[in-house]
This record gives C-alpha cells, sequence and structure tokens, in this order.
C-alpha cells in the first residue's frame, strides 16, 4: 500500500474526557493536514463506541498496570504492519497538531540534520529523553518505544517510557505564553500537548517541588486550565503562541 494518507497513532484510558479529545484531535489532524487513518489502543474503561470512525488495534485488560506501554508497543507494531503511508504520527490523547504545514515543516528538519524522527524533549519536566508524547517519523521502523533509566536534569534517577532510537530532532517547548510550567505546552510552534488530559495532574517536577514557589504565583489551576481549553480550543491555543 502506498497513499498520501496520515497514520496517526494514540492511546486512550477510557476517562471522561476521551470524547472531547478524540474530537479535538481528529478535527485537528484534518484541518492540518487532511486525509488520514487513525489507529487506536483503547484502555478496558473507554467506550468502544466513540471510536467508530477510527481503528482499534487493542484493549487492556482489567489491572493491567502496564497498559499505556502496552498501548503503545500494539500501535508500533501495527505501523509496522501498515508500511505505505506518508508519515507516521504518534499522540498522547490530549496532544493534537496546531499548525498546518507541520509534516512539511518536521521533514525539512529531519532531512537537514539527518534524524530519523521527531519527538517531544520535556526540560520541563527535568526530562532528557524522547517522550512519546509526540512523534513523527516517515518510515515505520524509525517508531519504536521502551522503559528508559537515566537520569534527570537534577540527577536523580528516572525510568519513563521513552521513544528507543537516539536519532531524533527534539521538539523543544515554545510557548510565547505560558499559564503553568507543565501544562498546556506547544512543541516547536507545531503541537500542542495538554498533560494529564486525563487524569489528576502530577509530574516528576512538581512531586519534588521543583516548582512550589513558581505554582505559588500561579493563578491558573489544572481544572481552570482544562476548562479554558475546552470552552474555545483554538482561541485558547491561540493566546499561547
Amino acid at each position: 500500500m502506498t497513499t498520501s494518507k496520515l497514520l496517526v497513532c494514540s492511546v486512550f484510558c477510557g476517562s471522561e474526557f476521551d470524547r472531547f479529545w478524540l474530537d479535538l484531535q481528529r478535527r485537528q489532524v484534518a484541518q492540518t493536514f487532511g486525509e488520514f487513518d487513525h489507529a487506536v489502543y483503547l484502555s478496558h474503561r473507554a467506550k468502544p463506541e466513540l471510536f467508530s470512525e477510527s481503528t482499534i488495534v487493542g484493549t487492556s485488560s482489567e489491572g493491567d498496570k502496564w497498559e499505556h506501554r502496552d498501548g503503545v508497543r500494539a500501535l508500533t507494531q501495527y505501523c509496522q504492519r501498515n508500511p505505505g503511508y506518508s508519515g507516521y504520527l504518534v499522540l498522547d490523547s490530549d496532544a493534537f497538531p496546531i499548525a498546518s504545514g507541520w509534516k512539511d515543516t518536521l521533514e525539512y528538519y529531519l532531512a537537514r540534520f539527518n534524524k530519523r524522527y521527531a519527538a517531544a524533549i520535556r526540560p520541563e519536566n527535568l526530562d532528557t529523553f524522547p517522550h512519546p508524547c509526540v512523534v513523527y517519523a516517515q518510515q515505520p521502523e524509525a517508531i519504536w518505544f521502551s522503559y528508559k533509566s537515566t537520569v534527570n536534569l537534577l540527577g536523580q534517577p528516572v525510568t519513563d517510557l521513552a521513544c528507543g532510537f537516539d536519532e531524533f530532532f527534539p521538539l523543544l517547548k515554545t510557548n510565547r505564553k505560558s499559564l503553568h510550567p507543565i501544562l498546556a505546552t506547544i512543541y516547536f510552534d507545531l503541537f500542542y500537548h495538554h498533560g494529564c488530559g486525563s487524569r489528576m495532574f502530577a509530574s516528576r517536577a512538581t512531586n519534588i517541588g521543583y516548582y512550589d514557589r513558581i505554582l505559588a504565583r500561579s493563578s491558573n489551576s489544572s481544572d481552570e486550565i482544562l476548562q479554558l481549553l475546552q470552552a474555545d480550543p483554538q482561541g485558547f491555543v491561540e493566546t499561547l503562541y
């Protein structure tokens, strides 16, 4: 199969916000790119009827504490079984493209710096590894995820799900306006990632107290930031970049 379509892949955890994130992600991909197929891996808590326009590649079993890992691995295998797409975009359920031409932009930079794929890097969470919240590759062989043991920017040990290959182009936080050090992030002016959009807010950087002083001055809670996005997604994102 050879097609001009894009293959977009996401894991959905079965939260009350699944419909919101699904509709927003699909709409944004269509508006910023065009034709695409959508492959999803679902938690056992998710409602399959919400995903009638997507291909469900698997579902976690109840009690599976590794469902995100199992999900991205299932999606990786699905990508590799389906070569011939014009590109492969892996997104967290609460992530989506925001700029038309994002694919051409990424392919330009991948060629310029001779990299296999592009991925978000989250120094705002003190991380240095390529994170699977936003990953783009032209070939499915470039997509692979595994648990990585490393140290964060404070030198503390960290083990987390990460992209497996080293030859990546980093997508860094580029917000002109930041409501929160971790949440509502714009990556490389091309993608939005909400962060904890389907669960209670927590991150390694906030859990260890790195942002205590900054968050004490913040006027926006995680709930309020989500409500702002829900009320007007396009207008909200435009205020950030």
